[in-house]
């Protein structure tokens, strides 16, 4: 990641050092300071009015005479600099949307220049609430550094499809829905299964009933992809017993345990019948104003002439993003001691 290029030694024919300042929007009140390497992140206590909030993130660095370096087909590439990747995961380390901001000083003199984006603060969703502690929320930062490279396309994509679907929550809900999804699948397709013939659905079982040599079969059906079962047993495998035991009294941010493998194949359904069919997801799975019961997962909903019988029931996407906050965080966990899930 290009912010774990910047505790990188500068080259002999570096210039500088030189240090920048950049606002960062948040939806929450921090206070602190947290510190990694040549950069930081700590409060502002010039506040411009209004609910959004702003801290500032510092960096010192050398400038460099332009090298150019031919790319490859699978080069390091997301869209963004080292701010947008520290933005992505200080949205997932504190549950709140974070935003990079403009320039406000250079070498410790007042600039201002407008964010690359041209994207003002933006008042969106923060999933948990109270004040944030910068030196202890963004702990998980050290476990970013020893993770080998080779994940770090795959991190920082579910870092800003987690971030996104936070801004989205109000806006659309869901896109909101298909981020959290997107950034579960990122690691759930690697994850490793042995699905038996006998699992297989039509027209797959009945095409491999005609191969006779069972060593054969075998190796054929493990060359399918399996995306959706992989991503359901992925999604069980992480949800571990700590996360069900979590408190929370809101009826749609829990569904039953023993119930959760069809839930999870059916949010992996919705979300391909979304994306290939343009087919809705179930009304209440994505409202966060309304108050949905067990009803209607018990007994299922209809809407204008479409009906959702009970066993089509998706999960809510207060549920969904807590899902997937505690995957990914689970996975930097044990990412960073080299334990992959499957594997």
């Amino acid at each position: 990641m290009y912010m774990r290029r910047l505790q990188d030694p500068p080259p002999a024919n570096a210039y500088g050092p030189q240090v920048s300042e950049y606002e960062v929007f948040v939806q929450r009140h921090c206070v602190g300071i947290y510190r990694c390497g040549t950069w930081q992140l700590m409060s502002w206590d010039l506040q411009q009015g209004g609910d959004i909030q702003r801290i500032i993130w510092r960096i010192k660095y050398h400038s460099q005479p332009y090298e150019h370096k031919e790319g490859t087909r699978h080069g390091y590439y997301h869209g963004g600099g080292a701010l947008d990747e520290v933005c992505a995961f200080v949205s997932l380390f504190t549950r709140q949307y974070v935003a990079a901001g403009g320039q406000v000083r250079q070498d410790d003199q007042p600039i201002r220049l407008p964010p690359r984006n041209g994207q003002g603060p933006i008042r969106c969703r923060s999933i948990a609430e109270g004040v944030v502690n910068l030196s202890d929320a963004l702990q998980p930062f050290a476990l970013l550094d020893r993770i080998p490279e080779k994940n770090d396309q795959r991190l920082i994509s579910a870092a800003r499809n987690y971030q996104r679907a936070l801004r989205n929550m109000d806006l659309d809900g869901e896109m909101a829905y298909l981020n959290f999804i997107t950034a579960i699948e990122l690691f759930s397709q690697e994850h490793k299964i042995k699905v038996a013939y006998e699992e297989l659905e039509n027209p797959y079982k009945k095409i491999f009933s005609y191969i006779e040599d069972e060593s054969i079969r075998d190796k054929l059906v493990q060359k399918l992809s399996h995306l959706s079962k992989k991503f359901v047993s992925y999604m069980l495998h992480m949800l571990d017993e700590p996360f069900w035991s979590q408190s929370t009294s809101v009826s749609w941010n829990k569904l039953p345990q023993e119930e959760a493998s069809q839930y999870f194949k059916n949010l992996y359904d919705a979300r391909s019948e979304l994306l290939h069919s343009g087919t809705p997801l179930p009304p209440g799975t994505v409202e966060l104003t309304a108050q949905p019961t067990d009803f209607a997962n018990r007994l299922g909903i209809q809407a204008g002439d479409r009906r959702w019988q009970a066993k089509h029931m998706v999960p809510h996407i207060s549920f969904l993003e807590r899902a997937t906050h505690y995957i990914l965080m689970r996975q930097i966990g044990m990412l960073a001691e080299s334990k992959v899930p499957g594997q």
